[in-house]
Parts: C-alpha cells; structure tokens; sequence
C-alpha cells in the first residue's frame, strides 16, 4: 500500500502543474515572445542627399568581390580556372605533401618522412602565405607560394624559387 501511494503523489503534482501551470497568465512569461503590435518602432529620419556624401569626396567604391568590374583582358593570373580543392604531391623517398585550398583558406601538409609539418594560411589571387607548426627535427622552409594551374596539375612555386607540382585529390 505504501509503495502505491509514493507512485500516486508525483503522479498527482504532475498533473496538477500540466493542468493549471501552462496556461501563462495576463501579465505574459518571461519566456513568451511579445505580439508584434505591441511593439514601437522608432522614426528613423530620412537622409537627404547632401548629408549621405558629405565628406567622401570623390571616393571610388570597388565593385563586389565577386564582380571583376569588367573585362579583365582574359588573364586570370596563370591559375587556369578553379583550384579549390585537395591536391596531392606524388610521393616519393617516403617524402609526401597535400595542399588543400578552400576559398582564401590554404591547408599544406609536409609528411617528409619522420618530419610532417602543418601549415595554413591565407590566399590572395594567386599568392599564399602560410605558417607552420614543427612536429619534427626541422622547420618546414618556405611561407609563401605562387599557384598556377594547367589542367589538372597545380604548381606551386615557393618564394624560394623552387617549383612542386600537385594532381588533384579524388
């Protein structure tokens, strides 16, 4: 008998909340968002011409990132077309490197044997700049790169002058 009561009384409390405790009441929940009439919305005032150029001068605003502002003359800075993406620079001598590209975002990897540097960075046109983080014997050399893509092989040439070709991921 003992044992069913201690089951009814939660039972009963939970109840009792659920029934009468939901409802709100006339001054609204904390928790309740408010009806969009009762809202004030403030007067903005109108701008007129003179005031929105005021002290710019003769300012010229670049066109969107994603307009080029008109015809570039065809070049595209020697990258061919899109290298978002992985590459993967052919192993060999147990020496390894994948690029990863994403928008302005640069991911290089130096598996160099035991070494194996990380380094990312930033993209600009057609240059990156990287740091790296040591997990080896010896600091990953070069900060920036050049792409240029033909096809399917991306080169990178780094600021010291030599050149590392990549194919791109599957």
């Amino acid at each position: 008998m003992r044992r069913s009561i201690r089951l009814a009384a939660p039972a009963a409390t939970a109840a009792v909340l659920l029934l009468s405790g939901c409802g709100g009441d006339k001054e609204g929940s904390p928790f309740q968002a408010p009806d969009i009439e009762d809202l004030e919305v403030p007067d903005v005032p109108e701008l007129e011409e003179s005031e929105e150029s005021e002290g710019m001068g003769d300012i010229e605003v670049p066109p969107p990132s994603g307009d080029s502002g008109g015809d570039t003359g065809g070049s595209d800075f020697g990258l061919g077309g899109d290298f978002d993406g992985s590459w993967e620079a052919p192993a060999s001598d147990g020496n390894n490197a994948t690029l990863d590209i994403y928008g302005d975002y640069v991911n290089y990897t130096d598996t160099t044997a035991y070494e194996g540097d990380l380094c990312n960075g930033t993209l600009s046109g057609d240059t990156f700049t990287i740091t790296c983080s040591v997990y080896g014997d010896e600091a990953f050399p070069e900060t920036t790169g050049t792409l240029a893509l033909n096809g399917e092989t991306l080169t990178v040439t780094w600021g010291s002058g030599t050149s590392e070709e990549f194919t791109r991921s599957a």
